[in-house]
């Protein structure tokens, strides 16, 4: 066995940059495994060791197993302090227990995908009327009613409703949507009873949340504008595809996606990516060679490589930069 293990080891000493990001997530997972939560300085600390190993690396250039062990030992060190230090940057107020009934004054970030009840709304709290400054949410994601008026991102909004911290798992092992919504700095989830109505704030948003909601009222915009051209059936999945919007699609239609495998296609994800990159990459290389002045002068490859790329990270942004299109 420990033959067998050398000559293993052996066989991928040529491989340490496949095996670095294996061993970043095991040391995220390590820290995420922990049954108690270390200190921040934990995650400084680490993240200087694995400096320090990179460096003596760099430095005196070993050979064999002791730069295996080098590389390996630092990219697991460097997943451990990314996992901790992504915590703290992340770490935001969480709606109290109990709290329930509640009256927010927020702006509208987002028109979230829509739940089994109804259309969500991604809200950024100006206020929650009974909880301190430094005790309200930066984020909260509230369900309304089908029948209620859909304000657009960009927003401000009085409403009314019940609010609670993002549930656990409903069992051990289940997925966990406390987790997800900490690291999306959500930190309450609820239901409105009333209708969203509204109001004029006291002081413009933060700039970057100002960015964020022209966004993405230019990305529900062009949503609504594609689904009275082409009507609900088709206009909502297509301003599903385009802009990551799925509040048109009909619940009848989304049903039948699930039942026959297909509830992907509506997931912007690697897929569309590869269609608006690979189609953006092709027609720019084709235009460029049918100019012959100018693929004398100019690598096609390079610059049609480089268009796809700006067409790709336009399309990132148009369809709100999902998870699965970040990885693609």
């Amino acid at each position: 066995m420990r033959t067998w293990l050398g000559e293993q080891a052996q066989a991928q000493a040529d491989r340490l940059t496949l095996w670095a990001p294996v061993a970043v997530g095991c040391g995220a997972a390590i820290y995420f495994a922990l049954p108690r939560e270390p200190m921040a300085v934990v995650g400084w600390a680490l993240l200087a060791l694995a400096a320090g190993l990179a460096m003596v690396r760099a430095r005196l250039r070993p050979s064999g197993l002791a730069k295996a062990v080098l590389v390996l030992l630092a990219a697991a060190l460097l997943g451990f302090a990314a996992g901790k230090l992504r915590t703290e940057a992340v770490r935001a107020p969480v709606a109290p227990p109990g709290e329930g009934l509640a009256t927010v004054e927020a702006y509208v970030v987002d028109v979230a995908s829509p739940g089994q009840s109804g259309p969500r709304l991604l809200l950024a709290p100006i206020r929650i009327l009974g909880l301190a400054p430094d005790a309200t949410p930066i984020r909260v994601r509230m369900t309304l009613k089908p029948d209620m008026p859909l304000p657009a991102p960009g927003a401000a909004i009085r409403i009314r409703g019940m609010i609670n911290p993002p549930p656990p798992p409903a069992s051990p092992g289940a997925y966990d949507f406390a987790r997800d919504a900490f690291f999306e700095g959500v930190g309450g989830v609820g239901f409105a009873l009333t209708p969203p109505r509204v109001i004029t704030p006291a002081a413009p948003p933060p700039w970057l949340l100002g960015l964020q909601m022209r966004l993405n009222a230019a990305r529900w915009s062009l949503a609504v504008r594609i689904v009275q051209t082409m009507g609900a059936r088709e206009g909502g999945l297509a301003a599903a595809m385009v802009t990551g919007h799925e509040a048109y699609i009909p619940k009848a239609e989304v049903d039948a996606l699930r039942a026959a495998g297909l509830a992907h296609i509506i997931s912007i994800s690697g897929l569309h990516m590869a269609i608006v990159g690979g189609f953006t990459f092709a027609g720019a290389r084709l235009l460029i060679a049918a100019w012959p002045w100018l693929a004398l002068r100019l690598s096609g490859k390079k610059a049609a490589a480089l268009v796809g790329l700006a067409a790709v990270l336009g399309y990132l942004a148009l369809s709100g930069a999902p998870s699965p299109a970040q990885r693609a």
